[in-house]
């Protein structure tokens, strides 16, 4: 592995304006659309129909991206799945000393939000992500576009 950050993409670097000005490597583009693959519970299912929604349209999901996205959605199901039984049982257990102590599940939770940060960096999904690139919002009609005269 290379030391330092690791290299954007040149359409994201295109989108942010190329600030370094350098001439950009060819970047192979991926064809297909991205496929839900099976596994997902209801929570994860959600996210994906969302990441499909949001990345889509900006040609950055692609079928080549789908086993990672999936990955993500996954982590999104164990978190809910480990957030309702936190609900149930509480933060903490009883480990085999008898002694209190942080319960497993909450681990398990911990982990998935580790799992989501990272991915979501990899998505462009954070704020920080998404910091350098020229955007812009989806063009939505208005009734004023369908005046005449």
């Amino acid at each position: 592995m290379k030391p330092g950050p690791k290299e954007k993409p040149a359409a994201l670097k295109l989108m942010a304006g190329n600030p370094g000005k350098r001439p950009l490597k060819e970047s192979i583009t991926p064809n297909g659309k991205a496929v839900e693959p099976p596994g997902l519970g209801d929570h994860g299912k959600s996210v994906w129909k969302d990441l499909v929604e949001m990345l889509g349209p900006l040609n950055l999901l692609s079928r080549a991206d789908s086993r990672m996205a999936f990955l993500y959605c996954q982590a999104w199901d164990d978190y809910y799945a480990t957030s309702e039984t936190i609900d149930e049982k509480g933060f903490y257990s009883i480990n085999q000393q008898g002694a209190q102590c942080v319960a497993p599940w909450v681990k398990i939770r911990d982990a998935a939000i580790e799992r989501i940060r990272k991915l979501s960096a990899e998505f462009g999904l954070s704020p920080s992500a998404r910091s350098g690139l020229n955007i812009s919002p989806p063009k939505t009609d208005t009734l004023d576009s369908y005046k005449v005269g």
